[in-house]
């Protein structure tokens, strides 16, 4: 079953960013809220994330699309205003609460979506599901 997600966002107060994509769809989306976040420089960190919509967090999603590049990848998206990160460690939060997400909170951030390789879902992925 494949399916079309189209994301729009414009900078708001989660996400400085604008961004809008369309992506293929090859699976029914999931609700995610833990990951392994992984940044530009390759420093990893077991994060919370919630989707942000009119600056309230709801489920973040995802689902398995199809990439031009590596032929499947993994979106992860949320609301009008993208997706916020959380620490989610023993230490700084350690249960799931969409109440832990605060767009005032500056050790949280926020982008668009992200997407990961395929090659990285057994890893930063699969086992917070």
């Amino acid at each position: 079953m494949k399916q079309i997600i189209q994301i729009e966002v414009d900078p708001n107060l989660n996400t400085n960013e604008t961004d809008e994509r369309t992506f293929l769809a090859i699976e029914k989306p999931i609700t995610i809220r833990k990951m392994l976040y992984i940044d530009d420089n390759g420093q990893k960190q077991e994060v919370f994330v919630a989707g942000m919509e009119n600056n309230q967090p709801v489920d973040a999603k995802l689902v398995c699309i199809e990439d031009s590049g590596d032929g499947e990848a993994y979106l992860i998206y949320g609301g009008n205003q993208g997706i916020r990160f959380a620490k989610g460690d023993s230490q700084n939060n350690p249960t799931f609460s969409l109440n832990i997400f605060s767009l005032g909170d500056k050790n949280q951030w926020g982008v668009p979506y992200l997407v990961y390789p395929k090659a990285l879902y057994k890893t930063a992925i699969q086992p917070y599901l």
